[in-house]
């Protein structure tokens, strides 16, 4: 009389090996779909999507009374370093004093700055969306600045774009489909940064600027 075999029964450490194997297989899945999509956006032709023209630095111009002061400032500087006979002091102090003062009084050229399909463009130099790992704004004496953070830390790894008169959230808006807006904690923000860079300002302002 025939009987009824038992069917067999998976192991728990096969199912385990499955389950890693599919997980492997959509990895490389997602890999390949990645490279494909790269391939594909690296053989279309560079495209603009937002332009605008903003100076190379910030600058405001300085009255007779700044520069006073701060030539007042640098003499006692002068003086102090040389009752001291700190000569290195002083050397350091004229030169400080020279670039401060070429900052102040030699206008910003202007550069033409641009949003591709590909990445971001300003004046001659193109840095790919692959290359940059985030941005965010910042503003620093009425001037609203946007910052890149780039991956390749051999060379500058932050550059900075002044928006001169062109809407925040409309930049934003185009840039946020391509890089992500860093949080304030991913900057390193401190007294020194505000001061030099300008102040931290919130992804959540412009969008909803934007929605308006």
């Amino acid at each position: 009389m025939p009987t009824i075999q038992d069917p067999e029964i998976i192991k728990p450490t096969e199912i385990s090996e499955l389950e890693s194997r599919l997980t492997n297989l959509k990895t490389q899945l997602e890999i390949s779909t990645q490279l494909e999509k790269a391939k594909q956006q690296e053989s279309k032709p560079l495209e603009t999507i937002l332009k605008w023209e903003a100076p190379n630095r910030i600058f405001s111009e300085k009255g007779r009374r700044w520069y006073v002061i701060v030539s007042f400032l640098f003499m006692l500087g002068i003086v102090a370093s040389a009752l001291t006979k700190e000569l290195l002091l002083i050397i350091v102090i004229i030169a400080l004093m020279m670039l401060v003062y070429l900052a102040n009084s030699i206008k910003p050229t202007l550069v033409v700055h641009e949003i591709t399909n590909k990445g971001i463009r300003s004046g001659n130099d193109l840095w790919l969306w692959k290359n940059i790992n985030g941005f965010w704004i910042a503003k620093r004496d009425q001037h609203l600045i946007v910052f890149l953070n780039l991956i390749d830390l051999t060379t500058h790894n932050r550059i900075m774009l002044l928006l001169g008169t062109e809407k925040p959230a409309e930049v934003v808006k185009i840039l946020i489909r391509h890089i992500s807006y860093l949080p304030r904690k991913d900057i390193g923000e401190d007294l020194i940064n505000i001061f030099t860079l300008g102040e931290y300002q919130s992804l959540s302002k412009y969008l909803e600027d934007n929605s308006k």
